[in-house]
């Protein structure tokens, strides 16, 4: 016979389920680096496009300045157009990857929210049905036990001498009749609700498994909730990156571009500038751009510690 409360099924449809979750989450999260790739590809050629420009720029310029010419002060206004076309895509890449990143981390997020909210609810339908199968095991134990104290009963009917055989030979079979009903009684009591220590047993086992999942599930809480914190905090390494590129990019820091890539406003940008020059980076700043002195890589350093105590 079949047990009806096999803690095993129970336990693989637990185990189907985190296993649909987490290869939904791992497609997440292949499909978000997947375009996160590509799209930093794009930043890459663009940036190595933007050196070219410049590059030609500093060459025809300096031709220029060692003989005039009308052809080349033209081409270098057609680069001028065309490196500020090229970093506007870059811009827009750049805000691409960011909105894409931001995207695919929100899904990764509630999709790993959802397991965790299914998982939880199953753990807790569990419970329930261990509490309910306690109380049925508890109920087979009294019924068996009741049918095993008839059992222990000898059924002794006895007849008087002065009744004829026939009313003893009755009597006897009768006793008979009864034992045996009552040992089929049991029979039946086993075969169809089993070994009621056993299930007690179960009973005990299925709370204690119970409580090991509910406490896997708050661990796992626990890290759902590590990942939520870094889906808000920023990526202070693409900040980095962004930072760099703009600084070779125009030679200076304006305020309003260093808050879009901090994701700040523009007065905290502005009291980043003034951290730098406290931390002895020298410059000046005029119109809302800092024009900084000295070796650009040794700003760089200074600037990536403090976005680093960010």
């Amino acid at each position: 016979m079949t047990d009806p409360f096999d803690e095993y099924e129970e336990d693989e449809e637990l185990r189907e389920m985190r296993d649909e979750f987490q290869e939904e989450i791992k497609e997440a999260r292949d499909d978000l680096e997947e375009e996160k790739r590509e799209i930093e590809g794009e930043i890459r050629e663009k940036e190595r496009k933007l050196e070219q420009i410049r590059d030609k720029i500093n060459d025809y310029t300096e031709k220029l300045n060692n003989e005039y010419s009308e052809e080349l002060e033209e081409e270098i206004e057609d680069l001028r157009e065309e490196l500020e076309d090229t970093y506007e895509e870059y811009r827009e890449l750049e805000s691409r990857l960011r909105e894409t990143t931001d995207e695919g981390q929100r899904e990764i997020y509630e999709k790993e929210r959802e397991m965790h909210e299914k998982i939880n609810e199953k753990i807790y339908k569990l419970r329930e049905k261990a509490v309910k199968a306690r109380e049925k095991a508890e109920k087979a134990r009294q019924k068996a036990e009741k049918y095993a104290r008839r059992a222990q009963r000898r059924i002794n009917i006895s007849v008087p001498e002065d009744l004829s055989d026939e009313w003893r030979t009755w009597g006897d079979q009768l006793g008979s009749s009864v034992s045996e009903l009552v040992r089929k009684s049991m029979k039946f009591v086993k075969d169809n609700i089993g070994d009621p220590d056993k299930l007690d047993q179960w009973g005990q086992k299925m709370e204690r498994w119970g409580d090991k999942l509910e406490k896997a599930v708050q661990t796992s809480g626990k890290t759902v909730e590590r990942k939520v914190k870094q889906v808000i905090s920023p990526d202070k390494e693409l900040i980095k990156k962004r930072i760099r590129g703009m600084v070779k990019l125009q030679k200076s820091i304006p305020i309003d571009k260093l808050a879009q890539v901090l994701q700040k406003s523009d007065k905290f940008a502005e009291n980043f500038i003034y951290e730098l020059v406290a931390e002895g980076i020298e410059g000046e700043l005029e119109d809302g751009v800092f024009k900084y002195e000295g070796d650009p890589e040794q700003m760089l350093i200074v600037l990536f510690k403090l976005i680093d105590k960010m």
